[in-house]
């Protein structure tokens, strides 16, 4: 008995089974591909659309792009306070026309940029009263700026006490 080639992996017009293969851009062919689209929107009286491709080919376009197009993770994070302290600071917030997850939010913001640091927040408030856990939801990337080792919980009380401080009473 002869022995006999093994079939080709093609179907009858000569594609591979799992289709044709796409073969992504190089970056650079891209980029000089979109300054083209951006001068021919120009030159089709389209100045909108062509700042729109110019504004994807700054510095930064691409993850303003990503952000568009992914939705945001948010995140739920814990935050232990005593119970004085979260109604002094949902209140204030309120007041304020904000919310205890914007705040937190803005104040983790703030940590990342480097305007805002925990020296000069005790570790650990005293007092006796009963404790709540309340959450707070944080966008993913956020948190992924953040060391491994900083506790957020920590960072986001520094920034409620320095947002709204306690009266002397």
């Amino acid at each position: 008995m002869a022995r006999t080639r093994p079939r080709p992996r093609t179907d009858r017009a000569g594609r591979h089974p799992n289709g044709p293969r796409t073969v992504a851009l190089p970056r650079k062919d891209l980029v000089t591909n979109l300054r083209a689209a951006s001068d021919k929107l120009r030159a089709s009286n389209s100045p909108q659309l062509a700042d729109t491709v110019d504004e994807l080919l700054q510095p930064g376009g691409w993850a303003k792009l990503r952000r568009a197009i992914e939705p945001v993770t948010l995140v739920t994070k814990p935050l232990k306070l005593s119970v004085e302290d979260r109604d002094h600071y949902l209140a204030a917030s309120t007041a304020a026309g904000s919310s205890l997850t914007e705040d937190a939010v803005e104040g983790l913001r703030a940590f990342v940029a480097g305007t805002f640091s925990t020296e000069g927040h005790p570790r650990r408030t005293t007092g006796g009263g009963p404790f709540v856990t309340t959450s707070f939801r944080v966008p993913e990337d956020l948190l992924q700026q953040i060391d491994a080792d900083v506790r957020i919980g920590y960072v986001v009380k520094a920034w409620l006490a320095r947002k709204y401080p306690k009266s002397a009473e």
